[in-house]
């Protein structure tokens, strides 16, 4: 979803949906927190992966951490296909460029849609499409104007 959405519960079941862990799930979720760039403020939490979050009204953490969280959510389900919509909206530019490039470098056998209007995030892409008056038009893009 394009708006990053939060369950009252842990971050650990806010990123995997599940409550008991299997140690290799376990080291699944911290890998996709390392690649959202989000592991760094949970291990400063007391509670780390247990910290508990509030539901959309109810934030006790940041848009970006959000973004951030869901990023991770996205990525431990380990699918093939990924649809990024504005996936950096809510990201300085520094943490942008780390998960962009992750996308970039790490997963080049899946198929993402990247869908962004920050020129800089749509860099990593083989392919762009634009929507043109309702028809998807394949564009060709100088990202260095």
């Amino acid at each position: 979803s394009q708006s990053s959405y939060l369950f009252s519960g842990s971050v650990k079941y806010n990123i995997t949906f599940k409550n008991n862990l299997t140690k290799k799930e376990y080291n699944q979720m911290v890998s996709c927190s390392k690649i959202a760039c989000i592991d760094k403020f949970i291990n400063e939490s007391k509670d780390k992966y247990n910290m508990l979050l509030g539901s959309s009204s109810f934030n006790n953490v940041s848009g970006g951490q959000k973004q951030r969280i869901c990023i991770a959510r996205a990525l431990y389900n380990n699918s093939n296909l990924l649809i990024l919509d504005e996936i950096t909206s809510s990201l300085d530019q520094e943490t942008s460029a780390k998960i962009l490039n992750f996308i970039k470098t790490e997963l080049e056998n899946f198929i993402i849609i990247l869908v962004s209007h920050k020129p800089n995030d749509l860099k990593v892409c083989d392919d762009l499409y634009c929507l043109n008056k309702g028809t998807l038009v394949r564009e060709k893009y100088n990202f260095d104007k």
